[in-house]
Order: C-alpha cells, then structure tokens, then sequence
C-alpha cells in the first residue's frame, strides 16, 4: 500500500510540475507572459507550419484560432503578431474557401473576423482590400434571410463578422440582418428553460445516459463566444442590443453555475457523471465572454467575477510549461465524449488568447463603458470596393455603374495598378486591364461616387 501510494504522488508531482504556473496568474505580467507562451507554440514555425491544416485549408479552427492572434496583438503590442494575421490572410488572397472566395457555409466566413479586425488596426482606403471579398460575401449570403446557422457552432462562426462590417460602416443594416438571423435559429435551438443551446435541433429529444438533455459544453461556448463578440462591435444605441445582452446574460449565469471546482467544464453540462472529464477549450471561451461581459459593465459582478477568476485559473494550470500548449481540449466533435489530458487544439487556444486580453483588462481596470463601441467610420465609404475577377488576360474588364466617377483597382497587397479619377463619356465607362498583363490573382475595385 505504501508502495502504492509512492508511485502515485511521484505521479503527481510530474502533472503538476508539466504544466505553467504563475506565483499571481492575475498580475499584469503573468497574463501577458503566459498569453505569449501560448501563441509562440503554434506560431513558432511559421505561417505555414501551423499545423492543423493551415493555409492548405482555412476553415472554422483556422479562423477561431486567429482570432486569438488578433487578440495577443492587441494585449501586447507586439507587431509580428499582427504580421502573422496578415501573412496568412495574404496566402489565402484574404478570400473565404469556396466558390471562388465567395462560400455560404458559416465555418468558411469565421476567418473574416480577422480580415475585419486587422483592417481595424489602420482603415484607411488602401487596407479596403482586406474587408472587401468579405462584403462581396455577405451580399451573397445575407440580403435574404435565413441563413444557415442550423448547428450552434456557426453563431460564434459568422455573426461575429457581420457585426463587424457594421461597426467599420457605422451602418445599422448589418446589424438587423445578424440580429433576424440569430434570433430565428435561436428558436430552433436555445432552451428557455435551461438558458442553454442544443448543439442542433437534433439533439432537442435526445437524453444523455443519465437520462439528462444533452447540452454539449464546446457547443454552448462557442455561442457564448459568439455572443461576447457580436454585443462588442454593435452600437450602443442598436435597437436590438438590449434583447441580445439579456441572452448573454441568461447564459452565462447558467453556465456559471455548472462550473466544476477546479475552476473547468465538462463536455456535457447537465451529466458530469456520465461524462467526467474536464474541457479547456469551451472553458478558455466561457472566461473570454465572462470576462468581456464584466469589462463592458453587462455582467453581474457578484455572480460572475468568482466563476471568471476561476476558469482562468484552471486555464493556467493546464498550459503546458514544456511547449506552451493548452492542454485537455476535446478533439473535433459534435457530442460530449472523453478527453485527452495532452490534447490541444487551435481553436482552445484561440479561445484562451481571447480570455487573457479580457482577464488582462480586468485585472487592470482598463475596461470599457456598458455596452460602448468604437465605431470606424472610415473614408473607404465613399467608395464601395468589389472583387473584380480571379480570371486572366483580357477578361480582366469590368463596367462602371451609372452613379460612379472614377475607380481605384489595387491587388491583394494594397498595391495601386490603375485610377481614373473622371469617367465622363459612355463609351469609357467599360474598362479593360488587358494591357496592363497582369498575372493571374485576385484584384479589387474601389468606385469613387459621384
């Protein structure tokens, strides 16, 4: 028995010694260290050497991922953060999957949050480039509803980005489209009872073996996610803030109380029993939008600090000191299942970059009024910018609209090729680039308005 018990805490000892600790994890220094330590271990080999499929495809953990990278930029400063976000959204040409750029499923357009953000940093006319097939996109995709936000995964996917083009056009109009799209698929799948998404409609009728609803903990997460993002970039003032905050509200008090003691969740919420083992990934996004919720003076301060306090906590302790990975992330999944105590995943640590630029405000009071946005009117407005074409040669042509005066096409660098300040006759108002023997790419067009 002696023996036993030997082995056991030498065991231990090497868990507790494998992962990072902080003396404070809540001083300013210690959440901008370890948020470094996190983001260098999958940054650390380069744009094309992230693992998990980048740039090769750039899906949903790809785009969930970055978002976190934006984050780190923001919480440090630190440009090559920035730099890595733009290296990879160039060797994608800052386009979504599919369809020549332009793709309908939700997982494919979460990456444009990042587009929007890294357009934030500096929204001046020759950054249009980075927001504009994303524009492009939303036309496509959003002028009728509804869309395809069926499984609750795709409310942390796309709506984020939407709310975006309307704090960079300070235009109501995005914001309405987002807010009849969540709210019609929120009737399909949010408990009014539990405060709670169902991963999809299907699992509405389904029991886990302890005969409890099955509410998939990764799954509520990213629309908590989702949710902290979308109130963030939508104007104060929208008519429809308030119903969307009182959600969010809903939410995290329920999720609040489902918390374990070692500050974690567990994939299934309601059935710890069936389902024991304890997730990094939704509880990286349960701290982010606590944390967030705190910031903008939406949350409770009484009934949601301690709960943020100690998921980030667990967080820590989780980071492994060896590599700076997240540990104990549930693999792709659309159900609660086990998990692998050395799992990580992108989309855990996107999670957890987002919650240390939350945590870090917190902890040093730099946090925003209820609600408050900063919305970026920017100068691009007086010109909307299209994709031309990913085509060759003489196809390179496009017609001016009636009410335009002049264009601007740019590649994908930002790099001017051609303007025409005046468009007076008829004829001229059909333009070609043939002979500027261009190579095959994508270029964008910014029309001036009369």
């Amino acid at each position: 028995m002696v023996g036993h018990m030997r082995v056991g805490i030498t065991i231990l000892s090497l868990i507790v010694l494998a992962q990072y600790s902080f003396p404070d994890e809540f001083s300013p220094d210690s959440i901008t260290s370890i948020a470094r330590k996190v983001v260098n271990y999958r940054l650390k080999g380069g744009i094309q050497k992230l693992g998990d499929g980048f740039v090769s495809h750039w899906d949903w953990d790809d785009g969930a991922y970055m978002t976190g990278v934006m984050a780190a930029y923001r919480l440090t400063k630190d440009q090559k953060y920035l730099d890595s976000v733009k290296a990879w959204a160039q060797a994608v040409s800052w386009q979504t999957p599919n369809n020549a750029g332009l793709s309908r499923n939700p997982d494919n357009q979460c990456i444009c949050q990042s587009f929007c953000e890294a357009y934030m940093v500096n929204p001046v006319p020759a950054n249009q480039y980075m927001i504009a097939t994303w524009e492009a996109n939303y036309h496509l995709n959003y002028d009728n509803p509804y869309s395809q936000w069926y499984w609750c995964d795709a409310l942390y996917m796309a709506p984020p980005a939407i709310a975006m083009l309307g704090a960079i056009t300070d235009s109501s109009k995005y914001w309405d489209t987002l807010s009849v799209n969540w709210w019609y698929w929120a009737g399909q799948l949010y408990s009014t009872q539990y405060h709670l998404y169902w991963r999809d409609a299907g699992y509405k009728t389904q029991t886990s073996p302890d005969g409890k609803p099955v509410f998939w903990g990764p799954g509520e997460a990213w629309v908590l996610g989702g949710c902290a993002r979308v109130i963030k970039y939508m104007g104060q003032n929208y008519h429809g803030r308030d119903s969307l905050t009182q959600q969010f509200r809903e939410q995290c008090v329920a999720v609040a109380a489902l918390q374990q003691s070692d500050g974690l969740w567990t994939t299934s919420l309601l059935d710890t029993a069936a389902f024991p083992d304890h997730e990094t990934s939704c509880t990286a996004f349960f701290c982010f939008a606590m944390a967030r919720g705190l910031n903008s003076g939406v949350l409770d301060k009484a009934t949601i600090e301690q709960p943020m306090r100690k998921a980030w906590s667990g967080l820590v302790r989780n980071v492994s000191a060896a590599d700076g990975r997240l540990q104990r992330c549930q693999g792709v999944s659309t159900a609660p299942g086990s998990v692998p105590v050395s799992n990580s995943s992108a989309e855990g640590e996107g999670a957890f970059l987002l919650a240390a630029e939350e945590v870090y405000k917190y902890a040093t009071g730099t946090v925003q009024a209820a609600g408050r946005v900063n919305n970026l009117k920017s100068p691009v407005r007086t010109g909307y910018a299209i994709r031309v074409a990913k085509l060759s040669g003489s196809q390179y042509a496009f017609t001016l609209p009636e009410d335009v005066s002049g264009f601007a096409v740019y590649d994908c660098n930002g790099k001017l090729i051609v303007s025409q300040a005046t468009v007076q006759s008829p004829r001229s108002r059909k333009v070609s680039l043939k002979d500027k023997n261009l190579p095959d790419a994508v270029y964008f067009v910014r029309f001036v308005n009369r």
